[in-house]
């Protein structure tokens, strides 16, 4: 089935008159003419323009060419010349199917801006993984980053095994690398450079690197720092292979294997700090996911009790599942992803620490003089003033009494407008009551820190981490001293300060982190990755030590904060929103309260990435494991003499999971012309695999061709239909109920009765199943029901959407057949559906009501709308054109149902 074709598009333009419009915008930009912007002329070396005016420049061509993502905006900003960037844009254009029509001149508005508020960082569940078929090329080769571990040893067996070519690079200090393998004999980026082209040579195209890190391979913080920097060169000297990869159309994955909790670190490790470090890994994939969209970026994190065979096992479902996504844990049963909720979750680490600031605290505060971490103080003291020792790079200098003087300082003063800002701080914070001390020591000096707090140790009971420093740079462009400076500032400068004090003193540990570590940023993979290790070294000191008021601060941007005054207006022309001060300090105030204690890592900004993973290809073929399928207690409450059956909902929300974990961004809200060709009975005659084939239609309308085939030379179809992600953008409709409706919305379950039909056999459907109630009207045109469920999940979720249950859904299925049965008594087979709109979520244990209309009928068929709604009449779901066979027995192998029963015969109770 085929979307409707959209109206016909206008003429592309040229690459010529593309790249002439993006000159004009480099000299409107550069204050260059326009003769002088020459197309050959490297960007940044020969124009000198920096990378983050490269970022400016790219988001100005977005904004005149509206129809393509903003996503891409960092991939614009690689182009070396503006030919590259002009080819890159047409690129774009094509691989969307969209029409890179004139450009807007008037586009000035900011795009729409992301969700901000707060949530929680936590974990929810996820279905097994579908394999994108043949996703690699025939010949590929991996490169192993060993550190002689029996994990490496698996990996590189399991990968072998599948035919790959496995290159073994070995860390330093890890022993003989093995024959024919390559060793590095240190961290340093010039020895890394030499082995990496060794260990890559001949090979027929790098499709895979991979990073295992298991526990005890480092012995202490420093160490696992070391790797944690070492991983962000290994990403900038491989990454180019990997595109080479990619661009010629197979599946290119840079990939990092943990062993930390099976939770991604965010169930604290064990309690391991430095061990619980290397979950800033998953920052540096989000991040390089970001910058490099062209590649597969994921890291897996599996519990430490599983074998290298397991985990290896795992590794290789994770290398090709089709969904696009960048963290998994897996603790040897379960999937998840992280997520935001709204509150804690039992899945991180909890404790019995509500106690708040008291004045009787003396707090370690690194950053604090200075910046928001100065402003969350002033506000914090403001309502309970307590000890602070403000710890400080700078020196703190008095001030000169002429208040125009401009005196110059030395490096370690700062300058003159630094000095009277931090003043100005210790003065506020004094003023509201704080008892302030500030002293000068670098956070990554181990002996400086330990000297400066040596005379307050003993009294310290807190400490709040919010020194961090910024050098933003593409990733090809990253130098080993910026990542150490921006690593070390974060990670060794919170272990300097912690190892200075005394543990079990400590009521309150607080880190400042960033959004750039939970959604990833272009330019920030070093920072990104010291802000992901940073919020799970806090879920693990929490594991450690219960009793201690722990919480990570994921900060979006704050206006005025440390993005520059150009990356704050580059936000906003992206609809990334800013905290103002009042805004951040309120936050930073309830944080700090009691009630929010067990709040682990919160994120405090924008609760949406502002970056969609890479779209799918146009077409592509997914391959699902059906084994234990059967199994699924939804599928035993809909099962046929005794033989379970996929509904037609399910099969409905396979299509529609599997375009929402391609595409993870819209919810499917259409589904148009599906159709069961050949019902799924799960009795031990199902195939062992099914293979889904994906078509994409044109992004205007962002719809989906479905097949679902037996995987196997009969290649049989079972079910299609086409799935569309973006809705008219009009209301949900309203349907006209019987008056008095609205009294349902406050009754219990316990006032919910069955419908009889489930009692007499006519509805054959298990309890998890059985959801309608009492008929509110009826007439041979039109059936109003009402419904409640507790909805049961199948496979969970890998038959559901955002906006879509199976289980739910069924009730509407149910709700015709009792239409068909009172029209010609007997049931209707539901074989396929013209139309299905998703407007909202049907209720999860809640009431609502079902209204089936009664459309056309003849001897064989039946056809009706179905529309399930609130109480009040507020469609959330509705299914038009659902058509059903009346049910004659040679007709029961094409939808999978039982044969006919009479009314007035009671039903096997099994069904």
């Amino acid at each position: 089935p085929e979307l409707p074709s959209p109206t016909a598009p206008e003429e592309p333009l040229q690459q010529t008159e593309v790249e002439r419009t993006l000159r004009e915008l480099v000299a409107e930009k550069t204050g260059y003419t326009f003769e002088m912007v020459d197309p050959t002329l490297d960007i940044q070396n020969e124009l000198g323009i920096d990378s983050l005016k490269q970022v400016e420049i790219a988001s100005e061509a977005w904004r005149r060419y509206p129809s393509l993502p903003r996503d891409e905006i960092y991939r614009f900003a690689q182009a070396r010349t503006v030919r590259d960037l002009s080819a890159i844009l047409i690129e774009v254009a094509a691989a969307s199917a969209d029409v890179l029509a004139a450009p807007d001149t008037h586009a000035g508005e900011p795009a729409a801006p992301l969700p901000v508020g707060r949530a929680c960082w936590t974990l929810e569940p996820l279905p097994e993984a579908d394999a994108l078929a043949d996703a690699y090329g025939p010949h590929p080769a991996a490169l192993l980053l060993d550190d002689r571990s029996a994990l490496a040893d698996a990996l590189a067996d399991a990968l072998s095994a599948r035919g790959w070519d496995v290159r073994r690079l070995a860390l330093p200090g890890t022993g003989a690398p093995g024959d024919g393998h390559c060793e590095l004999a240190d961290w340093t980026e010039d020895t890394l450079r030499e082995q990496l082209a060794k260990a890559t040579a001949s090979a027929q195209g790098l499709g895979l690197c991979v990073l295992p890190v298991v526990r005890g391979r480092s012995a202490d913080t420093d160490a696992a720092i070391a790797r944690l920097s070492h991983a962000v060169l290994v990403a900038k000297h491989v990454v180019p292979a990997l595109k080479q990869t990619a661009a010629a159309g197979h599946r290119a994955a840079f990939m990092a294997v943990t062993q930390l909790d099976g939770a991604l670190g965010l169930a604290g490790s064990d309690g391991l700090g430095h061990e619980a470090l290397f979950g800033g890994l998953g920052g540096l994939i989000k991040a390089l996911a970001v910058e490099e969209p062209s590649l597969y970026s994921r890291v897996l994190d599996c519990a430490p009790h599983l074998q290298p065979k397991e985990v290896a096992a795992r590794f290789l479902a994770e290398m090709t599942d089709a969904a696009a996504l960048t963290e998994i844990g897996w603790d040897g049963e379960v999937r998840r992803t992280p997520t935001l909720a709204t509150g804690p979750s039992d899945l991180l680490p909890l404790g019995a620490a509500s106690h708040g600031v008291a004045a009787d605290d003396l707090l370690v505060v690194t950053g604090g003089a200075r910046g928001i971490t100065a402003w969350c103080l002033e506000a914090l003291a403001a309502q309970q003033p307590c000890g602070l020792l403000l710890l400080g790079r700078t020196r703190l200098e008095e001030l000169p009494e002429d208040p125009e003087a401009r005196e110059p300082f030395d490096a370690e003063a700062g300058n003159l407008d630094q000095q009277r800002e931090m003043h100005a701080t210790i003065a506020a914070l004094r003023a509201a009551g704080a008892d302030v001390t500030y002293l000068a020591a670098d956070v990554g000096d181990a002996e400086a820190v330990r000297a400066a707090l040596a005379p307050y140790a003993g009294r310290v009971t807190g400490v709040l981490h919010g020194a961090g420093v910024l050098a933003d740079q593409p990733l090809a462009e990253k130098k080993p001293q910026d990542i150490a400076r921006v690593v070390g500032t974060k990670l060794a400068g919170l272990a300097n300060v912690l190892a200075a004090l005394e543990p079990e003193n400590l009521r309150h540990l607080v880190v400042f982190t960033s959004v750039s570590g939970i959604y990833g940023n272009g330019r920030q993979t070093d920072y990104a990755m010291a802000n992901e290790a940073l919020n799970r070294f806090a879920c693990a000191w929490k594991k450690e030590h219960p009793s201690t008021r722990v919480a990570a601060m994921a900060w979006g941007p704050w206006r005025g904060g440390m993005a520059s005054g150009r990356a704050q207006e580059l936000f906003t022309q992206l609809g990334v929103p800013l905290l103002s001060r009042e805004e951040g300090c309120a936050h930073f105030v309830q944080q700090m309260a009691p009630a929010r204690g067990d709040d682990m890592v919160t994120v405090i900004g924008p609760l949406a990435s502002l970056f969609r993973p890479a779209a799918p290809p146009r077409q592509m073929e997914v391959v699902r494991d059906l084994a234990g399928l059967a199994a699924e207690p939804v599928l035993r409450d809909h099962s046929i003499d005794g033989r379970p059956v996929l509904p037609m909902t399910a099969a409905i929300g396979w299509g529609i999971n599997l375009v929402e974990r391609a595409h993870a961004d819209k919810p499917v809200t259409r589904i148009r012309d599906f159709c069961v060709r050949k019902g799924l009975v799960l009795d031990g005659s199902e195939p062992p695999r099914a293979r889904v084939s994906m078509r994409g239609g044109d992004s205007r309308t962002d719809g989906v061709s479905v097949a679902v085939h037996d995987d196997g030379p009969s290649r049989l179809l079972r079910y299609e239909g086409a799935f569309a992600m973006t809705a008219d953008g009009d209301a949900p409709p309203r349907m006209r109920l019987p008056e008095g409706l609205e009294h349902l919305e406050h009754l219990g379950a316990e006032d919910h009765a069955h419908h009889p039909a489930y009692a007499d056999g006519f509805l054959f459907h298990g309890p998890l199943l059985r959801g309608l109630g009492r008929v509110l009207s009826e007439d041979d045109t039109r059936l109003v029901v009402a419904a409640r469920l507790q909805d049961p999940s199948l496979a969970r979720g890998a038959y559901s959407g955002a906006l879509y249950s199976p289980a739910s859904a069924d009730l509407l299925l149910q709700a015709a057949a009792l239409l068909g049965r009172r029209l010609c008594g007997h049931r209707c087979l539901p074989v396929s559906v013209e139309q299905v709109d998703l407007f909202d979520s049907l209720p999860d244990g809640e009431p609502f009501v079902i209204v089936v209309e009664f459309v056309a009928q003849d001897p064989l068929e039946l056809t009706c709308t179905v529309s399930a709604c609130t109480p009040r009449g507020d469609v959330l779901q509705r299914w038009k054109g659902l058509k059903g066979i009346v049910a004659v027995p040679e007709l029961a192998t094409r939808a999978a149902w039982p044969a006919p029963v009479p009314p007035s015969v009671p039903a096997p109770a099994d069904l």
